[in-house]
């Protein structure tokens, strides 16, 4: 940025060693030069360091000892055996109606594992496991991942 064209009162955000992450002003005087009869127009601006923000989450996100989470899902929907991808849509979209952020694997028969490793790595924090028992029992086991 030019500081002769930027008005004294700008102002900046400092983050700790990593140097400006957001500065703005008035510009009256850089708009006037484009103004074929050298008006002022009244202008401001602001300009923020996505790329800096960026690194210092990534930062913070290295030093933490917590998962960072890759979705919103709050459900996965998984089956235990092999024959459910039916039970599956169906409770998926019981969840989706009630406003309950979930998804499933999209493969017709996805082992257990699998499921389970997926919601690892993505940070989901529930499974709602169905299976044979569970269908006889009318029930679903909800599992904390």
């Amino acid at each position: 940025r030019s500081s002769d064209l930027v008005h004294p009162n700008r102002c900046e955000e400092e983050a700790a060693r990593m140097g400006s992450l957001a500065g703005g002003g008035r510009y009256d005087g850089l708009v006037g030069m484009f103004d074929p009869k050298g008006k002022k127009v009244p202008c401001v601006g602001v300009s923020i360091g996505v790329e800096r923000i960026f690194s210092i989450v990534e930062q913070k996100a290295q030093t933490s000892d917590k998962q960072v989470r890759t979705t919103s899902t709050q459900v996965l929907v998984a089956a235990a055996q092999k024959g459910f991808l039916e039970e599956r849509l169906q409770l998926i979209s019981t969840l989706w109606d009630s406003g309950i952020p979930a998804e499933m694997l999209y493969k017709k028969d996805p082992k257990l594992l699998s499921q389970l490793h997926y919601c690892e790595d993505t940070g989901i924090p529930l499974v709602a496991i169905i299976g044979e028992q569970e269908l006889k029992d009318g029930v679903v086991k909800l599992r904390i991942v």
